[in-house]
């Protein structure tokens, strides 16, 4: 735990004296609900990834609840049709996070401790992810127009991209 608060302090205190003037933008997270559907989706998406690669997942989130192509809540983006393998492969009953083990405790924290520093890097306006709004697993292909998509880097098992700006 003493090596994610170390993690924490040096993100947050990195994106304010290397990223934009210090202004806090609107919270996307809205209520703890919205909290739960975030770090809902990091666990079942990216639980044995990275930190990195957990930080980016839960960016990519909220990054396409701040896109107007997107439902402006998280519950709403991670819901939405056919967008997250888990929201409709795992039974709604079954999506809770409910550690059993002392492993999977550890883990929630850690989830826990990327969803919360994700969420003010947002509000910083900061984004390391390079404005992701896409990723999947290497493990399968995705139905995706690849051509309107840029890839910006693979993290663990995932591949983030973002749309391709018109020139």
């Amino acid at each position: 735990m003493i090596l994610e608060s170390i993690l924490t302090y040096h993100l947050i205190v990195g994106a304010i004296l290397h990223g934009p003037p210090l202004q806090l933008r609107e919270n996307v997270v809205a209520s703890n609900n919205e909290y739960r559907c975030l770090l809902r989706a990091v666990w079942h998406e990216a639980r044995g990834e990275s930190f990195k690669g957990q930080l980016f997942v839960s960016k990519t989130i909220l990054n396409r609840t701040r896109s107007e192509r997107f439902p402006q809540s998280i519950c709403k983006v991670v819901y939405q049709k056919y967008q997250f393998s888990f929201a409709h492969q795992i039974p709604m009953n079954k999506q809770y996070v409910r550690p059993k083990t002392t492993s999977e405790k550890e883990l929630l924290k850690q989830l826990e401790v990327v969803s919360t520093v994700v969420i003010w890097l947002d509000r910083l306006g900061w984004d390391f992810t390079e404005g992701s709004q896409f990723y999947h697993s290497v493990n399968v292909k995705p139905r995706w127009d690849y051509t309107k998509l840029e890839k910006i880097q693979r993290i663990g098992n995932h591949i983030f991209y973002k749309r391709k700006e018109n020139k």
